[in-house]
């Protein structure tokens, strides 16, 4: 009877075990607000590598683009076209990111859409997690691929020389914020008016956007702000 006994709290205490993690993950499911801590990539700490990429690789691509000439030019590549690079750069890689795991999730949805819609949830769910929890080892194939002759990113393979680095901090961020489940979002498109709690400032002081130097992160689209974004914006004296 106490070898039975023990049998049946180790059963118990593994069903609870299972259940628990079920609970977890259904709570979790298209639900931000709730982290894994166990996540090393969650959004938390996808929005502080963030923030990182343009305190330091942004900073070095950006002196590295300086010493660069103009085609057909002796001039060199000025603060603001340097900007407008590698803006470019991250937007290009962010929309290929995007757009792969919306394609990759595409073809689940048609390989289980045959099931009953309970299985179809779960299934569905199962396969979203393993997709996010294996999209590190898919990084260098992205970044192989993105880095292509053929590949979409013509900003990218212009520059891809003197931008590696800052290139491949892009691809990581980018597709391991794509594949959160809801995905992150990049806003790129500050209003005129911009939102001082979502963006800052680049090197002078306004109330109104010049233009855009870094997009903030946001946890979900039209979601809560995880890392702010930069602008330039009118100097004062040019906008009164």
């Amino acid at each position: 009877m106490d070898n039975e006994n023990k049998d049946l709290r180790q059963e118990k205490d593994a069903a609870l075990s299972r259940l628990s993690e079920m609970m977890g993950s259904k709570l979790r499911d298209n639900n931000p607000a709730i982290a894994d801590l166990n996540d090393q990539n969650r959004p938390m700490k996808l929005a502080e590598q963030f923030t990182e990429l343009y305190e330091n690789e942004w900073t070095d691509a950006f002196t590295d683009l300086q010493d660069l000439t103009k085609e057909g030019s002796d001039e060199k590549i000025t603060d603001i076209e340097s900007i407008w690079i590698l803006l470019e750069i991250l937007k290009e890689i962010n929309e290929e990111c995007v757009k792969d795991s919306s394609l990759q999730l595409s073809g689940l949805k048609t390989a289980f859409q045959c099931l009953p819609v309970d299985d179809y949830k779960e299934y569905f769910k199962m396969f979203k997690d393993v997709l996010k929890s294996q999209a590190t080892k898919y990084l260098p194939l992205l970044c192989k691929k993105l880095l292509d002759d053929e590949s979409n990113c013509k900003t990218v393979l212009k520059y891809k020389t003197v931008c590696q680095q800052f290139i491949e901090v892009c691809v990581k961020i980018c597709y391991l914020s794509a594949v959160q489940d809801p995905p992150m979002f990049l806003d790129f498109e500050p209003n005129d008016t911009y939102d001082k709690s979502t963006f800052k400032e680049f090197t002078v002081s306004g109330s109104r956007r010049d233009y855009l130097v870094w997009p903030a992160l946001l946890i979900q689209k039209d979601g809560a702000i995880l890392s702010k974004g930069v602008v330039q914006p009118i100097k004062e004296s040019e906008d009164t």
